[in-house]
């Protein structure tokens, strides 16, 4: 993968997966923004680690579930980059909630999770789609279930989900 001049956006970015990500793409030439909403000394870390390493990085706070605040992150990706090719929808979050207890989970909850598993996704590709750099921006969504994280046999079976849109 060659990604030489390239701007890529990585959305929850400081951590996991998402830090993995970020170097991988720094590591094929790529400067990295990296976006976080609450991690941000990891996500401060992950782009000092990437400047270590000959690409340019900056961390972004933004909730994705956030509409403005996701147009704001792909208008200052373009400001300081004067591009963006690569948007990589990686956040995620979710509430260990016991399926034998669904009252569990609340509107608040499940508006939460909603709202940065779902809408978090299309605002990001959305605001990438019409952004002022006006190229064609690749834009893949990753999904780990955390459930696969829990040693419960019933949650052993990854739940992955990849979407491609342009």
């Amino acid at each position: 993968m060659e990604l030489e001049g390239r701007v890529a956006v990585v959305t929850g970015g400081g951590t996991g997966i998402g830090r993995a990500v970020c170097l991988r793409l720094a590591g094929a030439g790529a400067d990295v923004v990296v976006n976080y909403s609450r991690s941000a000394d990891d996500a401060t870390a992950t782009a000092q680690e990437i400047e270590s390493r000959g690409a340019r990085a900056i961390a972004h706070r933004a909730d994705v579930s956030d509409e403005s605040q996701v147009v704001a992150m792909i208008e200052e990706t373009v400001r300081q980059f004067g591009r963006l090719d690569v948007l990589v929808n990686n956040a995620g979050t979710t509430h260990f909630i016991p399926h034998a207890n669904l009252d569990a989970l609340t509107d608040e909850v499940w508006n939460e999770i909603l709202g940065v598993n779902l809408k978090g996704t299309f605002f990001c590709c959305r605001a990438a789609s019409q952004s002022s750099a006006r190229r064609r921006v690749r834009s893949s969504t990753w999904r780990r279930s955390p459930a696969t994280a829990r040693p419960d046999r019933r949650f052993r079976k990854p739940c992955r989900k990849q979407a491609c849109c342009s």
